[in-house]
This record gives C-alpha cells, structure tokens and sequence, in this order.
C-alpha cells in the first residue's frame, strides 16, 4: 500500500507528500530515490524547493537521530549534485545540512569555493551564520581548516 502511494505521488508530481510519508517511515532509501526521481523530472528550481522541504522536515520532524542524518547525508549529496550542474541552490542549506552532519571538510570547502568565485560576501554570511548557530567547536573546527590567509 505504502509503495503504491509512493508511485502515485510520483504520477502527480507531489515529491513533498512522498518525502513526508518516507520520513515518517523512515524509509531513507526512499528519501534518495524520491529527490532522484525529483531531479529527473522537475526543474532545478524546482528541485532546490523540494530539498529545502526536506531539510526542514528532517530537521523539524525526524526524532530518530540515526534516520535524520542518513536522509541529511542524502539531501547533501543531492545539492551538491544541483551545484555541480550549474545550478542555482541556497549555499546556506547545504551549509546547515553539513553542519548538523558535522561535516567540518564540507562546510570549509563551500566557503573556500564561495572565497573563489568572487563571492566573499555570502562566504562571510555563511561563516556569520555559523557563529550564530552556536556551536563554538564547530566554528573552531572549520576556521582550523580554512587558510589564514588568501592564495
């Protein structure tokens, strides 16, 4: 039944109904084939909606720790993929997803990628942010990594 639900919403385009109902599943594999099939079929901008839906159900509705960063883990990879491809995204929800993943690499490589496209300001927004979120070791941890001064 379950899955055959998930193939409707497929059919009628509803990829945030389909992300509800495999979060509270916690059905994570089905996280990843959803915002694949998302990819797919819709347009980037349309992509960058669902994904953020899904950040924000993941953070707002997903208590079980191990399920959420496993759909966060997939949810990063899938924007990743978006910026790869050229398109447009908010760097910040990539940013939040690697942080509450405790992905300390990730989170320095955006920046310095921002740093390197001529985009310092939404790099400094972004480092702005994360002093903000409150968590002073994580903060320390990427400074640690970034390089104290420009290349």
């Amino acid at each position: 039944v379950v899955h055959e639900m998930f193939e409707r919403c497929y059919r009628d385009g509803e990829y945030n109904h389909a992300l509800g109902v495999a979060l509270e599943s916690y059905e994570t594999p089905k996280v990843s084939e959803i915002l694949q099939r998302c990819a797919a079929d819709q347009s980037p901008a349309d992509l960058e909606v669902t994904l953020q839906h899904a950040l924000e159900a993941c953070v707002n509705l997903v208590s079980k720790k191990s399920v959420r960063n496993k759909a966060l883990g997939i949810i990063a990879v899938e924007y990743t993929k978006l910026s790869r491809k050229g398109g447009k995204y908010n760097v910040t929800s990539l940013v939040k997803c690697q942080q509450l993943l405790g992905n300390v690499a990730d989170v320095a490589e955006v920046i310095l990628g921002l740093l390197d496209g001529g985009e310092e300001l939404m790099a400094f927004q972004l480092c702005f942010d994360l002093v903000d979120n409150g968590d002073l070791n994580f903060v320390q941890k990427v400074s640690a990594v970034l390089p104290s001064k420009p290349a």
